[in-house]
């Protein structure tokens, strides 16, 4: 309606009232100019394009109509006193936060927004068909969804969460009708769930492997040796009590909370004949050494005591009694340095979990590589991602990106199980 109306005006000219979906407008031409981009097009082009256009509005028309026909009998609301509850804190935390690339549901956002509404997190937000949505719920369905918004622009924000809250609810509403219809059991659905649910499925397990994977700060100091990102490892000095039973440390210990030195400690109790005979001093040792105690020295204060820590069999008490740090290690560039070598051996230790779980599990259900057909197989070098149209203008990916995973065919499973 806007489109016919502003095409029969001239500059300078003013419409009368124009009903257009929902609101009535009153339009004015400033300025007629050509759009560059659509000038340039090729007529054939040019003309599919506009058909596309046209497509689309005439699927989203088709959409409405539907959607008034389907949830003429549904419930579908949100509590206004709630939702402008959620609104403020959301607009509030958002203008503080001002993480626009991330968009204006980012984690970080939302949970700030989840601590600001402990009070109303169990209260009612919508009302969908014969269930409620608490505040807790629609956070978390709102949860890394991403919209992009302007910092300066926060007057957008409650027509975004409005819209977006709608949208929830409009296909929690389609998701009923269609389950009422049985199209969960239409073979052709069940195809596509099938591969999504695997590949959820394949998602949680990396997952759980990502988490079960962890780097220590000595591992992190050698890596960045080897890769020459470090020009020398932190060292340490310890005075270390040896035992071969927890009975004998713990007596140890005892008489050193009692306020006997640990150096006549060590003399008393010790088994490591080497250290009993200088009280227990070692030498300088980078942390690297001897783990865990070298990377646990490293953590801990000058003059501190731990322990006792069982290694190989044998009861260790020790004592830090200096560091020797590498000059620059505190400074921040240093610690840039660090971060991202931490990055680096975590995607390098979980890539080789990964590969070592999977030759595991592939040793204990069997598996059959046909390398002749995987040789055959015709690959693009070109990134490409292929949407599924669903009519109505909606779409999706039509399959889930999957992670290629080779290299542990010529992996030997470990003997011991990665995942119990």
């Amino acid at each position: 309606a806007l489109e016919e109306a502003l095409y029969k005006l001239k500059q300078g000219e003013i419409s009368p009232v124009i009903k257009a979906g929902p609101g009535y407008y009153i339009i004015k031409i400033i300025r007629l100019e050509r759009n560059p981009q659509f000038s340039s097009l090729q007529p054939d082009v040019l003309r599919d394009q506009v058909i596309e256009i046209i497509r689309l509005r005439k699927e989203r028309e088709r959409f409405d109509e539907y959607l008034d026909e389907v949830f003429k009998n549904k419930v579908g609301y949100s509590i206004p006193r709630t939702f402008i509850l959620v609104l403020q804190n959301l607009k509030e935390v958002y203008v503080q936060q001002g993480i626009e690339s991330n968009g204006l549901f980012n984690a970080e956002t939302m949970n700030g927004v989840k601590i600001r509404c402990y009070n109303i997190l169990n209260d009612t937000l919508s009302v969908v068909g014969n269930s409620y949505w608490t505040v807790e719920n629609v956070i978390d369905k709102l949860t890394n969804k991403f919209v992009p918004v302007a910092k300066a622009d926060s007057s957008t924000i409650p027509k975004i969460l409005n819209s977006q809250i709608q949208e929830l609810v409009q296909q929690e509403l389609l998701e009923e009708e269609a389950l009422r219809r049985g199209m969960d059991q239409k073979p052709a659905v069940n195809e596509k769930i099938e591969m999504w649910r695997q590949s959820v499925l394949a998602s949680q397990m990396k997952e759980i492997l990502r988490r079960k994977t962890g780097v220590t700060d000595a591992e992190i100091f050698s890596f960045m040796k080897s890769t020459e990102s470090l020009g020398e490892v932190p060292q340490v000095q310890i005075r270390q009590l040896t035992a071969l039973s927890l009975n004998e440390v713990k007596t140890a210990l005892t008489a050193i909370q009692l306020g006997l030195p640990f150096e006549k400690a060590v003399r008393l109790w010790s088994v490591d004949t080497v250290t009993r005979e200088n009280g227990g001093v070692t030498d300088y040792f980078p942390i690297t050494e001897h783990p865990p105690i070298g990377e646990l020295a490293w953590k801990i204060d000058v003059g501190q005591m731990y322990g006792p820590v069982l290694l190989d069999n044998k009861y260790i008490l020790f004592e830090v009694l200096d560091k020797k740090e590498s000059i620059g290690i505190r400074d921040t560039a240093f610690a840039i340095q660090f971060e991202k070598a931490k990055l680096r051996l975590l995607t390098l230790k979980f890539k080789q979990s990964m590969n070592s779980f999977l030759a595991q599990t592939g040793e204990d259900r069997g598996f059959s590589i046909f390398e002749d057909r995987l040789k055959n197989i015709k690959v693009t070098p070109i990134p490409m991602m292929t949407y599924r149209i669903l009519g109505f203008g909606g779409k999706i990916i039509e399959v889930p990106f999957v992670d290629p995973q080779l290299d542990w065919l010529n992996v030997e499973p470990p003997k011991t199980k990665i995942i119990p």
